[in-house]
């Protein structure tokens, strides 16, 4: 069954090269930034692209998956930056994001490739 999970990760210094770093990824924006768009609560509300909910929803109809239905619906993923709390703001760099995990019979039924490099 598809899993879904979302991260708050501070980057290293080592990953700060460009738009994207060598791996492809974003070098992160300042804590700051996250917090102000959580209005201080820690708590994300990141938007979810169509492409991503069209697959959560047609795998939430081959497994009952009710929160991935739910993720589908609304259309965002709340992202916790509460660990990150103790970081000073403006210093620290955070990448954030989700990833979506699919089955081998999912990724088959959906007609997808599982290249998520975070897998």
């Amino acid at each position: 069954m598809a899993r879904l999970q979302s991260y708050a990760e501070v980057v290293g210094a080592e990953e700060l090269t460009g738009p994207l770093n060598a791996t492809g990824m974003s070098p992160g924006r300042p804590l700051r930034e996250y917090v102000d768009m959580s209005r201080g609560t820690y708590l994300l509300d990141m938007p979810v692209p169509s492409v991503d909910r069209q697959r959560l929803r047609k795998v939430a109809e081959l497994s009952g998956d009710a929160s991935l239905q739910e993720i589908a619906t609304a259309g965002t993923v709340s992202i916790s930056l509460e660990h990150l709390r103790n970081h000073d703001t403006d210093k620290t760099r955070v990448r954030v994001g989700y990833k979506i995990d699919y089955s081998e019979d999912e990724v088959q039924e959906l007609g997808i490739e599982n290249i998520d490099p975070r897998s």
